[in-house]
């Protein structure tokens, strides 16, 4: 399931053309396998997760008022340690041949 979710997260980021980093916040922010495998997909892209405290309200309030106090510290995400650019690849081949 968090493969999934990270190869459709990573197929959207692309869509909207996201390039240099990226926070993650809320429930998904707490999947240590999900991050790690966004981390590995979007390498070399700078992944972080927010503290449990910045909940997605938060994150949506700071891009209307980017000047708002951080709420803890933004945490590094290791991608995993092996690369699933391949498997990616087979995915959205496999997906756009399905459509």
């Amino acid at each position: 399931m968090y493969l999934y979710a990270a190869l459709m997260t990573d197929a959207m980021l692309d869509l909207i053309g996201s390039k240099d980093a990226l926070i993650v916040v809320g429930r998904f922010a707490k999947s240590a396998l999900f991050v790690a495998a966004l981390a590995s997909l979007r390498d070399p892209m700078d992944v972080r997760v927010a503290p449990d405290s910045a909940d997605v309200a938060l994150g949506a309030l700071k891009l209307v008022h980017p000047t708002l106090p951080a709420v803890g510290a933004l945490t590094r995400v290791r991608p995993l340690p092996f690369c699933l650019r391949s498997y990616r690849e087979c995915w959205r081949a496999e997906c756009a041949r399905s459509a």
